[in-house]
């Protein structure tokens, strides 16, 4: 099992220009994010709740299962999107298959950065270096995704995952945080502050 503390925001359409730019390429004191990882998921989706979230890769065999804990009441901000903090639990299964249900595929084009804890605050992951969401015990991934649903209609979503132990990974996300706000980043209009449960819930396909 693994518990995350999470925001994440969704928006229609393609991410500004500037903005897309700002977190991709390097800057004072922080290397460029990760190199563009293409991947289709598919979800199993119950729009009557967004509490839970099933999905599996399209080239693998792996379901995970990812369950809501709590919503905390502390909010946090980046540019002028502010969402509440989401407690999350993630279990790997192989013994589970989706077809009985209803599944939909989506596209994902993702750029990554990748953040470790050190003793004051957090560091950067440059590109070259292991990726902590794969090999370390504690770390955060703040991700900037476009996605593609099954009709095609295009979205993007600016995700923060801090993982690791319950106690640490609230302060985790927080300076994570504060380390990307403190690069001066373009304001993106107000975006729908959810998890992908939430999203998927609401969608018409």
């Amino acid at each position: 099992m693994r518990l995350s503390a999470e925001l994440r925001w969704f928006w229609s359409g393609e991410p500004a220009k500037e903005f897309d730019r700002w977190f991709v390429e390097a800057g004072q004191g922080w290397p460029a994010a990760k190199p563009l990882k293409t991947r289709l998921d598919d979800y199993l989706v119950d729009p009557r709740q967004s509490a839970l979230s099933i999905k599996k890769r399209s080239t693998g065999s792996i379901v995970e299962i990812k369950g809501l804990i709590t919503a905390r009441n502390q909010t946090l901000s980046f540019a002028n999107c502010t969402a509440s903090i989401e407690l999350w639990a993630k279990w790997p299964i192989s013994a589970l298959d989706l077809s009985s249900g209803r599944v939909v595929t989506i596209e994902k084009q993702r750029r990554m950065r990748s953040f470790r804890a050190m003793s004051a605050g957090v560091r950067e992951v440059p590109p070259t270096a292991e990726d902590p969401g794969t090999d370390a015990a504690s770390g955060c991934n703040v991700e900037l995704t476009r996605i593609s649903g099954p009709d095609r209609s295009s979205w993007w979503t600016l995700g923060f995952e801090a993982f690791g132990a319950l106690e640490e990974i609230e302060d985790l996300l927080a300076a994570t945080l504060a380390d990307m706000n403190r690069r001066t980043p373009p304001s993106p209009t107000s975006g729908q502050a959810c998890s992908y449960a939430t999203w998927l819930s609401k969608q018409h396909w």
